[in-house]
């Protein structure tokens, strides 16, 4: 097995193929800098659940938007290079 380098020419060539690659790859980027980031932002269910009664039900929405997010770009980058 050999292994080459990897340069800007190689991966220029891979977007320059199918078009759509480009712009997938930018948003799997953005998602991940939007995960990355709501790590550093308070948390509004906690806030919201300080002078709550138990039980606390736990607001999902934002969890399943971005697994279906990701559902969907996994798909589209399967049905591209395939």
């Amino acid at each position: 097995m050999s292994t080459k380098k990897i340069s800007m020419r190689t991966v220029a060539s891979y977007f320059r193929n199918k078009p759509p690659r480009f712009f997938f790859a930018i948003l799997w980027v953005v998602f991940v800098y939007q995960i990355i980031m709501s790590g550093f932002e308070p948390n509004p269910y906690a806030l919201e659940m300080i002078d709550a009664p138990e039980p606390h039900s736990y607001d999902i929405e934002l969890v399943v938007i971005l697994v279906v997010a990701m559902l969907f770009h996994l798909s589209f980058l399967v049905t591209i290079d395939v």
